[in-house]
């Protein structure tokens, strides 16, 4: 797991396809930062020559959500250290855990729309026959009075087959099925096969959360993709585990998840630079004030073996404190 202390930024501007073009390299270091410079222009030095060589380049590195998921290391303020864990601000502001060998998975739920699009069909199609219905009216009739009586008998066929349509839909429909229960179901049947294995559920806003406590993992270990490839998880997080050789779970609120909280976040990306960090720290204290009455997520239940390495205890604590796992009165966001 690499998350640096510090970051530089080098910067070049050269004419390239008789235009000036400003190319941009970050380097990091555990050590000073004179270190990260010293990486960030042997690094621009390399991208120059790609490009002068015809390869095509980026000319600046963006920052995603998951930034560690493109090669880069975790470009983020490190907020604590806890032996190997490392507590974070993403990019939005919330903190994250990270760590090299406790195995965690966020899987977000699928919205069930089959029934909306259902609806939405009936209606698109009791519009389209009523429009036809009016056209068709004009020349059938040339009175008034023989288009009104059609257009009535139209209009009360569609209601007809609207309400029959209804009918078979409620006759037919399958019970919703809770997808907690749903996904525990799924979770279970991996356990069968892995019988040695103890997973923690938590309650996200979206989804759940899951926790592996009877032993450390690498993220390249196979059996850490088979069990994301069998619970579904998000394909970029798995891709950022495996090159950043950590497991990551949100700490705290998304900003947008705060009830009233409208303060626009500033487009600031880490490091901060020095002209930007006033209005950042001002906007991170309105969260984090605003950001206290809630969860991240909710602690439900435990399924397995009920094994828990005795090294891996202190990690639990950390994440359930720090999430406010077990505060169950207070809403997740």
């Amino acid at each position: 797991m690499l998350i640096p202390e510090f970051w530089a930024e080098a910067t070049q501007l050269l004419q390239h396809d008789n235009r000036q073009q400003t190319i941009r390299r970050f380097g990091w270091s555990n050590q000073n930062e004179a270190e990260a410079f010293a990486m960030a222009q042997t690094r621009l030095h390399d991208a120059i020559q790609r490009l002068e060589q015809g390869e095509q380049i980026y000319l600046r590195e963006h920052h995603a959500v998951y930034n560690g998921a493109f090669g880069v290391p975790i470009r983020e303020e490190i907020l604590a250290r806890y032996d190997e864990e490392i507590i974070s601000r993403n990019g939005y502001g919330a903190h994250c855990l990270n760590t090299p060998r406790v195995l965690f998975a966020d899987i977000d739920f699928e919205e069930q729309t089959a029934t909306n699009i259902g609806q939405g069909s009936r209606v698109f199609w009791a519009l389209l026959l009523t429009v036809l219905g009016i056209l068709s009216s004009y020349f059938l009739f040339a009175d008034w009075l023989g288009r009104g009586l059609y257009l009535v008998v139209i209009l009360f066929l569609i209601f007809k087959w609207s309400a029959k349509q209804n009918k078979k839909q409620n006759n037919t429909a399958q019970p919703q099925v809770d997808p907690v229960d749903a996904y525990k179901q799924r979770l279970a049947l991996f356990l069968k096969q892995h019988p040695l294995w103890n997973i923690r559920l938590y309650r996200t806003p979206s989804g759940l959360r899951l926790m592996a406590t009877h032993q450390f993992f690498a993220a390249n270990d196979p059996v850490v993709k088979d069990f994301f490839d069998f619970m579904g998880v998000d394909a970029v997080y798995a891709q950022m585990c495996i090159r950043q050789q950590c497991f990551r779970a949100r700490l705290s609120a998304k900003p947008w998840r705060i009830k009233g909280f409208q303060q626009e976040r500033p487009r600031t990306l880490w490091p901060v630079a020095a002209h930007q960090q006033e209005l950042r720290q001002k906007w991170i204290a309105q969260y984090e004030q605003q950001a206290a009455p809630y969860a991240a997520c909710h602690y439900l239940e435990e399924m397995g073996s009920s094994r828990v390495d005795r090294q891996l205890a202190s990690i639990i604590d950390l994440h359930d404190r720090e999430s406010k796992a077990h505060y169950l009165e207070r809403p997740i966001a």
